[in-house]
């Protein structure tokens, strides 16, 4: 079966990487996503060809940690060199401020609002735009972001390709997403420990120091 992947950058980061319960993960961030994808989707689908892997995400800002971009840099110039077919797609990452009350008083303090535009729309229309010229006969894709539930229904339900997510274990499945879903393939920490890429990549690409 011919097999896309389709990452939502932001969600996998969210989900696995971000927060105090994901705090084990955190130094294997160096993810080699064609790797991995395969390696959860072949466990059960055996004979499924992967032809690309497309990786949704957008270039953060340094306006709270300097040394962020720096990282995500070397990540994605990783993934450039080491891999066979992957294509990165970016959005925007826009950092407002704004004031907000404190939890524990009326005073109010100024605080940062990132937020990522553009990349769950970019997935969105290209899975459906890549469905309806039949590139593709299974999506496999990771997220979990309830706005994808349209495209989702229009990709399985009137253009009849088979959709499969991936998500982490301990995630809950958005039921506006699963409806839709010939299958829900769930991830452990050890799929990511056994997915890294090489510490040191080309003479100048090597894996951040936070992140072993």
């Amino acid at each position: 079966m011919r097999t896309f992947v389709y990452i939502d950058g932001f969600n996998l980061y969210y989900n696995v990487f971000r927060g105090e319960r994901n705090k084990e993960h955190r130094k294997y961030k160096w993810l080699d996503l064609e790797s991995f994808t395969k390696s959860v989707l072949k466990k059960k689908y055996k004979k499924n060809t992967i032809l690309t892997t497309k990786y949704y995400t957008a270039h953060v800002s340094g306006a709270q940690d300097q040394t962020k971009p720096h990282r995500q840099n070397a990540y994605l110039r990783a993934l450039e060199l080491h891999s066979y077919n992957l294509e990165i797609v970016y959005g925007k990452f826009l950092i407002d401020e704004a004031y907000r009350p404190r939890v524990d008083s009326e005073e109010l303090v100024k605080v940062y609002l990132p937020e990522e535009k553009g990349s769950d729309v970019n997935l969105a229309v290209h899975m459906v735009y890549e469905a309806t010229q039949d590139q593709y006969d299974v999506a496999l894709v990771l997220t979990n972001d309830t706005d994808m539930s349209e495209a989702f229904r229009i990709v399985s339900t009137e253009l009849e390709k088979t959709l499969i997510l991936v998500q982490p274990k301990h995630v809950k499945t958005a039921k506006s997403l699963s409806q839709y879903c010939f299958d829900i393939l769930k991830f452990e920490s050890e799929d990511l420990v056994s997915n890294q890429l090489p510490d040191t990549i080309g003479p100048k690409i090597r894996r951040p120091e936070e992140w072993k």
